[in-house]
């Protein structure tokens, strides 16, 4: 559906693609959000779903934790109320 890889260059392996960074604005966005619905309407979508809520949404930090910490789990937590939001659209229609 979307090329995410460049190719690689002549002489390299396969599978030493390189990540291409998507520019957001040249794709549809309900493509994107149907895509997520189908990937985590499986029932490994659904598993990995579940392990990254209890990894960042159910989890709490220590009164005590380093302002990095918080940031990040934040950082986390955000990705993962991301894909949780393009499923609900996706499956929206």
């Amino acid at each position: 559906m979307f090329n995410l890889f460049n190719k690689p260059k002549s002489g390299l392996n396969e599978s030493a693609l390189i990540f291409k960074p998507v520019d957001i604005s040249r794709l549809e966005q309900a493509a994107i959000a149907r895509a997520f619905a189908r990937v985590f309407s499986t029932d490994d979508g659904r598993t990995v779903l579940s392990y990254l809520q209890a990894q960042t949404l159910q989890r709490a930090l220590s009164a005590t934790a380093p302002d990095e910490q918080i940031r990040y789990s934040e950082g986390q937590s955000a990705l993962v109320a991301m894909i949780l939001r393009q499923i609900t659209q996706g499956r929206k229609g």
